[in-house]
């Protein structure tokens, strides 16, 4: 088998900064991208797609999506269980609060995170937060994230939904217990992993109906649709294909 995809990052329309921050193999991109890149994964073995969005209203939330990135692209370990992507995110937990300590400007900057580690037998789910990982199959999105929100009622007494675990983000250390799962390296099955810019503002049955097209025509239309939306937030997307074996290097990004 091989996966192939696509994936971009955009600031959206109100931001102004871009907090999130994707990682495809070894491409790692924060800056803000107006059309698609397209990648390939071959003899795969721990090559790892995630985004990692920076919580707003914090500081420093690009300096946290940054170093989860920066953790998986550094990571020494091989990674080929549950257990080794659970403990790449727990030291890059502890990491965001080491470095918010010794810095008082980074206080109580955080990030959420999904993913997939890709192995020859199995892909490993992951997330922190409140961005989504979906299986796209038969024309059907089923999401295997798990969202980390709760309605919390606020000074006035309104009830709105707020997250209840991310990494970092609270004035002091709080150990994360990220959400995992496997999924089976099928052919023809497709994984959307998006920031919550994109399903905050693009309804699923949307998204839906642009899956079934090209990876890179997908992703496209999928920013544009949060875009004519207004895209209040940071909006990432990446598009990951399982395809029966064809000639490809281990990575390609073009």
């Amino acid at each position: 088998m091989k996966i192939s995809g696509s994936a971009l990052t955009n600031i959206g329309k109100a931001r102004s900064s871009n907090q999130d921050c994707i990682l495809v193999g070894s491409w790692k991109e924060q800056r803000s991208m107006s059309a698609p890149r397209n990648f390939a994964f071959s003899d795969f073995a721990g090559d790892v797609a995630l985004i990692a969005d920076g919580l707003g209203g914090h500081r420093a939330g690009e300096r946290a999506s940054d170093l989860v990135a920066s953790a998986f692209l550094s990571n020494t370990l091989r990674l080929e269980s549950t257990f080794d992507v659970v403990e790449v995110l727990q030291n890059a937990n502890k990491s965001i609060y080491d470095l918010a300590a010794a810095n008082t400007l980074l206080e109580g900057m955080g990030t959420t995170v999904a993913g997939l580690a890709c192995l020859p037998d199995k892909l490993i789910w992951f997330n922190v937060g409140d961005s989504k990982i979906f299986r796209f199959r038969d024309g059907v999105l089923h999401q295997l994230s798990v969202d980390d929100v709760a309605l919390m009622t606020t000074t006035t007494g309104l009830r709105k939904p707020a997250l209840t675990q991310s990494l970092g983000g609270a004035p002091k250390f709080h150990d994360v217990a990220p959400h995992v799962g496997v999924e089976p390296v099928t052919d023809g099955w497709k994984y959307l992993i998006c920031s919550d810019g994109l399903t905050d503002v693009v309804s699923i049955p949307a998204i839906e109906q642009v899956l079934s097209l090209s990876d890179e025509i997908a992703v496209q239309r999928l920013l544009d649709a949060a875009l004519a939306q207004g895209a209040p937030d940071n909006v990432s997307v990446i598009l990951l294909s399982v395809n029966a074996r064809s000639a490809a290097p281990k990575v390609r990004l073009s």
